[in-house]
């Protein structure tokens, strides 16, 4: 006997980054790369980080990776309206 199954298609009606409640941070601890003047030389200590909990603090964010270098700047990245966490970031060591 075979079993072929089908997949249905997923429609999300979550935020994009083209609507008004799109990606926001706070960067209460961080400042981020822009306001510290980072550049294309930046990418060997820039890291970009996803799949992190929707309900990750700022300073959780900055205290997990704090831990394995110094930090020049990071963003957590969430949503304008609700505050929520959008689920990446970003993070800058020093070099």
């Amino acid at each position: 006997m075979m079993i072929i199954s089908t997949m249905e298609p997923q429609v999300s009606n979550g935020p994009t980054s083209n609507t008004s409640n799109g990606p926001s941070s706070n960067n209460r601890n961080c400042p981020s790369p822009m306001q510290t003047g980072a550049t294309t030389d930046d990418s060997k200590t820039n890291l970009i980080v996803n799949y992190l909990p929707q309900n990750m603090t700022q300073e959780e964010f900055r205290s997990l990776f704090g831990s394995i270098g110094e930090i020049e700047s990071c963003k957590l990245v969430r949503d304008k309206i609700t505050g929520q966490s959008l689920g990446y970031g970003f993070v800058n060591y020093i070099d």
